[in-house]
């Protein structure tokens, strides 16, 4: 029923749009019919000189005039009748299923264009086209080689689809239209219906229209649809008309009065085409449009296509000769090479003396002029096609000549009118631009339009507009082609321009599914905000808060910092961020005063300028998921990881929100682009640390105010890349963390041992150089110390981070121009080493000096100092600790927990759990947040916070039910206070992360709790359906009671692990009663269960169901959780091993309870640093370095992208190299293989016809011996 009314609902709109285009083509379309006979003397019948039959011309009651002297004139013979001709068309029986119904009109020649235009997008809705690709040529005698064929129908079709395009021709089903109609046709077939929207319109004249009777209808009404079949054309030889081809989509059929004269269409055409180029306008970007170009292809043709082609050209239409076609098309191409100079400008045609004799006879011979009876009319027209080729070399520049024999890809033709646009508009550089950019040819505009020839022409172009235009619409070609033409993003980029960016590609409905997330995500942001923000009002313009919802969205994905949260960062229309002098730099030269936007006096006044425009862009790229964009500005800008580690944590966020909205497709694609990007940070982490290892330590933990003031760790940390901390260079750095001062080598036994016995720690070896003390010179000359801290760690390959997804793009990541020196530099960075240079010293304890240092040794004090500051002692120490305070808790639980009293051992639980209460705070005010419930947020993100804050909450909660609960109730506070210990216990899992064996065990612990609750959801409702089936068969109507619950559940979740309670199953129990008084009075005797052999049978079913498939069904998801974090064993633990040693790195030395003493002196530590205004410290994780270290660290990670990319780009080469002689040996194998096989069977076929028999059958008769088969 749904559908029938659906499709009522589309008939009634399909009736109202019919009527509609009958309205305005009565009220604004004519026909022309002929309105006085004057016979045609050249004909022997009586037609008149309209070509209409005398008997017509009686039938219309038009006057019959006998004076033949009388001259005919298409505009004082004809007038203007009422329509009748439109509707659209039906094709039948031309051999293809035609699915659409063609629009079609028929129009008086003198209609106005304006009135033509409405029609096609008003009420054909027709969209204006990017292009209009005129074609032209050969009507009937048409013929080209196969291989020429498919090219050329590959390449215009190529050409139309690309640019949304036009293709406009003479609309019948003869010659080079039906070519053209075959080609769209195909490309129909092989595309979706959303990329087969191909316009082909068919200018045809109406008078040589066969069987056009079928197109008019006998009132004003149109016909929808008018049937046009094959089986009532006109025999094919029929001179004067040609069908209507089926595979145009729009009809304009061009009456001016006349039948069977071909030709009438052109001049409309050309009027039309003109009127469409100058009115109509195909948008580039928002503020940047060009007009619709038009092109006219000449595809052999006749004296009609030479014709055209001259009113083409004084319409300033461009011309594509497709030379090669025959006819027409070869004569123009031979005309303008033989006019060609090289002394002279191309756009100036030199004729040589004997030019017009030539030309004369290459007309003669290369047109057909058999119809032509009369000798001075065929001279006339042979003279007219000379004067008609000058017409055209006087316009040299619009014409190119593309040789079809030359090539046979589709790029060719595409080239070849994308050349000729840009040749036509040679003098206005802007709109070659405009041109290339709108067809995404970033080559054309690189060989045509950026050349040393032109620079005074593209100096002078506005290149802002066309960069904001080629990143709104992904051209990452034209991006790198402008920023190596010197567009300066520190000046095209403003906060303005920023919005505008984002505002552009969001508002596009066709930007893509990123877009549309992106949009969504801000859309929720912006909605939250305001109920948080009650009062805001949403009448303001939203995308004035656009980047502040950026920023906002980018803060809640893990980046602790929003980038813009300045107030600057709100542009409204009023008060965009800048000034007018500001925005002076943004306007077209024709608006400035200046030609040269580079050169502009106005600068944009600094609250409106971006310090890192690299990175608004390479963020923006990032949100957009436009990967050859994000990696472009990922190469231009600076801190190359910090900013691969950024987007892979970025994508992967969006990536699991898609995940989670089922947008399947854009989810993977986002995870492989995370992907990728972690790869890249590994990547050029890898080359920097095979060149030095100090220095990409350093780079780990140097502060990046760039990216939010993190470091590598902590960004690695937060977005979960496991890959990037589980590389060497990140372990090696944890390592040297994890021992402090200590010498790595240090043994386990001696540092537990000096635990025990203090005495031992002036034995130990200690380096107290400080890391962030060591200065650039000592850096770049050290060799790095023992490969053992490598095997410490499980080492890394030098080969780590060459991700096949890299090397599958190599043209994408590596940059056009590798610094060859700053590469050679640092390569041979590793081999300076001046003598008795040594920063890794190590230090021994002097026994004797209590506080002063030598050259070799370090005092008593700073080695103590140095040995309980160690995270590692810290962890034993605190672990110690823990282990004391579960033996206080158990031992209070166990033994001396009363109600009347608090013992000793609990006060100290208290005390003793307070301290911790307090470190748990600490950790949460120490996070560096911008606000508290940041803070609580990170804070939260961790699985073992989270557990924590349950652990104390039910402590505390224990405390306050001990007091308020009586003593009979006291009971609930031991069970509380169980609970809680057994909690403390769990949480000593933590542990072990510490170790590399039983670390991972712990994380598949709880990865199998997850698959454990989604298991007991199911097992549950097994549970329940059994329960409550057997319990309702052996005691049928129970009283109510909050029991029922308990004995539906009980019985059958014991019965899961083996105990069947048969006896109750089968009534064998205690005393019981099957009367209701005696057990409902009586607290000894129970209701005696009802006997029923049904629950028998229920049990035996569940019991298969619970033991043997659910229960296996849980240890195949336990041996896959296991299976899979047992594979990546190694890099789960070298992940989560970062926050552990973060952890005791950032403790107290203190251990509970005396860690209240360390709280109090980093209180004080503190308040002094906030008197002093010292805001930040380096430590060993947060190193922060002075401006000139912060440039020397940069210039070293560019060096080793460049590095790890033209490695890349090497290995890259030698792949395809390996491949391409892989498949030379292939065929060389597969050749000589052939030739064995062929040499075989020859011998054999010889020896066949060398036997007696072969001789007798095989030899010819009357033959001489000498020429018998078996001769050689």
């Amino acid at each position: 029923m749904a559908d029938v009314s659906h499709s009522r609902a589309k008939h009634y709109a399909y009736d109202a749009c019919n009527k509609s285009i009958c309205r305005f083509v009565r009220e604004k379309i004519k026909h022309r019919q002929c309105c006085s006979y004057v016979k045609n003397t050249q004909k022997n019948d009586a037609s008149c000189m309209c070509g209409r039959g005398l008997r017509w011309h009686q039938q219309q009651k038009i006057p019959i005039n006998e004076n033949t002297e009388i001259a005919w004139n298409a505009e004082t013979n004809t007038q203007t009748i009422p329509p009748s001709c439109f509707g659209t068309i039906r094709f039948q029986g031309f051999g293809q299923e035609v699915s659409k119904n063609a629009p079609f009109v028929r129009v008086d020649h003198k209609t106005e264009e304006s009135v033509v235009w409405e029609l096609l997008n008003e009420y054909w809705h027709i969209k204006a086209p990017k292009l209009m690709i005129s074609v032209t040529g050969g009507a009937k005698r048409f013929f080209m080689k196969d291989r020429l064929t498919t090219a050329f129908k590959r390449g215009l079709m190529r050409a139309a689809t690309t640019t949304g395009a036009w293709i406009i021709t003479g609309g019948t089903n003869t010659g080079v239209m039906k070519f053209v109609g075959e080609a769209v046709h195909e490309h129909m077939l092989t595309t979706s219906d959303a990329e087969s929207n191909v316009v082909a319109l068919g200018i045809a004249t109406w008078g040589i229209v066969d069987n056009r009777e079928s197109l008019t209808a006998d009132d004003d009404a149109g016909l929808f649809p008018a049937f046009y079949n094959i089986e009532e054309l006109s025999s094919p030889h029929t001179r004067g008309s040609s069908p209507l081809d089926p595979n145009h989509t729009h009809f304009i059929l061009v009456d001016n009065g006349t039948e069977t004269k071909f030709g009438v269409e052109i001049k409309f055409s050309v009027a039309l085409q003109q009127y469409i180029s100058e009115n109509m306008e195909t948008g580039v970007a928002r503020n940047q449009s060009v007009n619709v170009p038009t092109v006219l292809l000449v595809l052999e043709g006749g004296e009609n296509t030479l014709e055209m082609t001259v009113q083409s050209v004084k319409k300033f239409t461009p011309i594509v000769v497709i030379h090669g076609s025959g006819r027409a098309a070869d004569y123009i191409a031979l005309a303008y090479r033989k006019t060609r100079s090289v002394d002279v400008s191309e756009e100036k045609s030199v004729y040589p003396s004997n030019f017009d004799e030539e030309m004369l006879g290459h007309a003669a011979y290369m047109f057909d002029w058999s119809r032509e009876k009369d000798p001075v009319t065929k001279e006339a027209k042979i003279k007219k096609c000379l004067d008609n080729i000058k017409l055209l070399l006087a316009s040299r520049r619009l014409i190119t000549v593309f040789a079809l024999e030359d090539g046979d890809t589709s790029n060719d033709i595409d080239q070849a009118i994308l050349q000729a646009l840009l040749k036509a508009n040679r003098a206005d550089a802007q709109t070659q631009l405009n041109l290339a950019l709108a067809w995404n040819r970033c080559d054309i505009a690189r060989r045509e339009i950026f050349t040393p020839e032109n620079r005074a022409c593209w100096q002078k172009m506005n290149l802002y507009e066309a960069m904001h235009t080629a990143l709104v619409q992904d051209r990452t070609d034209f991006v790198q082609l402008f920023l190596d033409n010197g567009v300066d993003l520190k000046r095209f980029l403003s906060i303005r321009r920023l919005r505008d960016l984002y505002d552009d590609v969001l508002s596009d409905p066709y930007s893509g599914a990123a877009s549309d997330l992106l949009k969504h995500l801000l859309q929720e942001d912006t909605q939250f905000s305001f109920l948080c923000n009650p009062k805001d009002d949403l009448s303001v313009e939203t995308s004035a808060y656009l980047l502040r919802s950026v920023g906002q969205l980018l803060s809640g994905m893990g980046q602790h910092s929003n980038f813009y949260a300045h107030e600057k960062y709100i542009v409204h229309d009023d008060n965009l961020g800048f000034s007018n002098a500001a925005y002076d730099t943004l306007r077209t030269p024709r608006e400035m005063d200046s030609t040269n936007p580079f050169a502009s006096s106005k600068k944009p006044c600094k609250a409106a300028e971006l310090s890192n425009p690299h990175r608004e862009l390479f963020v923006w790229a990032v949100l957009l998921n436009r990967k050859d964009l994000a990696l472009l500005f990922w190469k231009c800008g600076s801190d190359q990881i910090g900013g691969a580690l950024f987007a892979s944590h970025v994508l992967s966020s969006l990536s699991n929100i898609a995940n989670s909205e089922e947008e399947i497709d854009l989810s993977q694609e986002l995870h492989a682009n995370a992907d990728m990007f972690e790869e890249l940070a590994v990547g050029v982490l890898n080359a920097c640390y095979q060149k030095n290892k100090l220095m990409s330590h350093r780079l780990l933990v140097r502060v990046l105010p760039k990216w939010g003031d993190s470091t590598l760790l902590t960004m690695a940390d937060s977005g979960a890349l496991m890959h990037f901390m589980g590389h060497t260079c990140c372990q090696t750095r944890l390592n040297n963390i994890w021992m402090g001062k200590l010498a790595l080598y240090t043994s386990s036994w001696k540092i537990l041992a000096a635990l025990f016995l203090p005495v031992i720690i002036p034995f130990l070896k200690f380096n107290s150089t400080d890391f962030h003390s060591i200065t650039f010179g000592e850096i770049q000359n050290v060799q790095e110390e023992e490969e053992e801290e490598e095997e410490e760690v499980g080492g890394g390959s030098k080969e780590e981070g060459l991700s096949s997804a890299v090397k599958a793009q190599p043209n994408q990541v590596v940059p056009k121009q590798v610094e060859t020196e700053q590469c050679n530099a640092f390569t041979a960075m590793r081999k300076r080493k001046p003598p008795n240079m040594n920063i890794r010293k190590l230090y021994r304890v002097n026994f004797f000096n209590l506080f002063k240092d030598s050259d070799s040794s370090i005092n008593v004090l700073k080695a103590i100092y140095f040995y309980h500051t160690t995270p590692l002692v810290k962890f034993c120490y605190h672990t110690i600790s823990y282990v004391i305070f579960l033996a206080v808790y158990s031992f209070f639980v166990l033994t001396d927990l009363h109600p009347e009293r608090i013992s000793a051992c609990e006060g100290l639980v208290w005390a003793w759990s307070l301290t911790l209460i307090m470190e748990e705070i600490r950790q949460v005010w120490v996070k560096r947040a911008v606000s508290l419930s940041a803070r609580l947020a990170s804070y939260f993100d961790s699985v073992w916070n989270r557990f924590d804050f349950m652990l104390y909450g039910l402590l505390i909660i224990s405390i306050i039910i001990r007091y308020t609960l009586t003593e009979y109730s006291f009971l609930w506070a031991r069970r509380i206070y169980a609970v809680n210990l057994a909690m403390f216990f769990l949480r000593f899992l933590h542990t072990f992360f510490v170790d590399r064996n039983i670390g991972p065990k712990v994380i598949m612990i709880r990865r199998m709790l997850v698959d454990l609750l989604f298991f007991i959801s199911i097992l549950v409702v097994f549970i329940l359906a059994f329960g409550v089936a057997s319990h309702s068969l052996r005691y049928p109507n129970a009283e109510l009671s909050w029991s029922i619950l308990k004995n539906v559940v009980y019985m059958p979740y014991w019965q899961m692990y083996g105990e069947l309670f048969l006896e109750d199953l089968t009534g064998d129990v205690g005393p019981c009663s099957h009367n209701s008084t005696v057990y409902t009075s009586s607290e000894d005797i129970v209701r005696c269960p009802e006997t029923e052999w049904l629950v028998l049978l229920l049990l035996a079913i569940y019991m298969i169901v619970i033991n043997i498939l659910l229960l296996n069904l849980l240890i195949a998801m336990f041996s896959y959780t296991f299976e899979k974090v047992q594979d990546n064993s190694e890099k789960v633990w070298r992940f989560y091993r970062y926050g552990l040693i973060y952890e005791y790195f950032d403790k107290p030395t203190l251990a509970p309870p005396i860690i209240i003493i360390s709280h109090f002196i980093r209180l004080l530590k503190y308040c002094i640093r906030r008197k002093r205004n010292i805001t930040d410290v380096s430590n060993d994780f947060r190193n922060i370095v002075s401006k000139d270290d912060y440039n020397k660290l940069t210039a070293f990670e560019k060096a080793g992208m460049d590095n790890f990319l033209l490695r890349e780009q090497v290995l890259s080469k030698e792949l395809i190299h390996a491949k391409v002689s892989s498949a030379g040996e292939s065929f060389c194998s597969f050749r000589s293989i052939a030739r064995e096989t062929n040499n075989s069977l020859l011998g054999n076929y010889r020896h066949v016809l060398r036997s007696p028999v072969s001789r007798a059958i095989f030899r010819p008769q009357n033959t001489s011996p000498a020429y018998d088969l078996g001769v050689e």
